[in-house]
């Protein structure tokens, strides 16, 4: 047997080293890839109690609307109540959708109004305004200042040419965009429930002055308190609010802040028992 060359013996030795090396290589990648594992079930576990809590927010805010004790029950208001719930910090609004500006409601004055408020003025108001009635309507005439099918057609939409669906269909509209629409939609609403109609009670400023236009428009800029303040009015008997839709926002995070979600349904009472609220929209 002849005895190996250094060479020989150095290539036996990397080849060895080399082995070693990938083993614990192989090795590191898979106690990585388990800590990974553990960590993102970690992560979703944590986020599972988190929706879970944003859940709870819910209920109680049901829970509060329904109180039997008048001294006790929450307003409608969209005051933020805040709350520790399975050590989670909840903030939690109930919010009447009939206090909002009703999009699928507004006359011509009513609409330039609304755009002229949330900082719309001259031509650019009346694009907004012909646009966004074109977009209502079931015909395919555009208004002077408006767009029907064939302006949408480059951007792969319709108009809907009848009620909005959902708030954010403002955005699409032209002449309104992103910015304007993200300034309307939290006063706006498209759901007032099967028998309803605009209560001023629980409506912004801004809302309240828009719906009462019938003629020519006041220019009302949105801004400040003023703006957004409500009329206090307490709900009466709970009730009244059977098919009523309201909003119900819950805003949930960690202790830490590090982690956060949130739940935002639109509900209608129904005065039932087993059942005591039906689910009309989520976002």
């Amino acid at each position: 047997m002849k005895p190996r060359r250094h060479g020989e013996q150095g290539y036996a030795l990397l080849a060895a080293v080399a082995s070693i090396a990938l083993l614990s290589m192989l090795s590191m990648m898979m106690m990585l890839a388990s800590q990974g594992t553990v960590v993102m079930a970690a992560a979703e576990s944590d986020q599972a109690r988190l929706t879970a809590a944003a859940d709870g927010g819910v209920a109680l805010a049901l829970q509060g609307v329904l109180q039997s004790d008048r001294r006790q029950r929450w307003a409608i208001d969209g005051k933020v109540h805040r709350v520790i719930f399975g050590g989670y910090d909840l903030a939690i609004a109930v919010i009447d959708e009939r206090g909002k500006i009703p999009l699928n409601r507004l006359n011509r004055h009513q609409s330039a109004a609304m755009f002229e408020a949330f900082g719309l003025s001259g031509a650019d108001r009346d694009v907004a305004v012909d646009s966004f009635l074109d977009w209502r309507d079931q015909n395919d005439d555009a208004n002077p200042d408006g767009a029907e099918a064939d302006y949408y057609a480059p951007k792969g939409l319709l108009p809907r040419n009848g009620n909005l669906r959902n708030v954010g269909e403002l955005a699409l509209i032209r002449g309104v965009g992103p910015a304007v629409a993200a300034r309307i939609i939290p006063f706006a609403t498209v759901d007032f429930g099967p028998k309803g109609d605009f209560d001023p009670r629980f409506a912004s400023t801004v809302a309240r002055r828009i719906m009462a236009e019938e003629d020519e428009p006041t220019p009302t800029t949105i801004g400040g308190e003023t703006a957004i303040t409500k009329v206090s009015a307490p709900v009466g008997d709970p009730n009244s609010l059977i098919d009523h839709p309201l909003t119900i926002r819950v805003d949930a995070s960690t202790r830490d802040g590090r982690a956060r979600t949130r739940r935002q349904l639109i509900v209608s009472l129904t005065g039932i028992d087993a059942r005591p609220y039906l689910v009309r929209g989520r976002d």
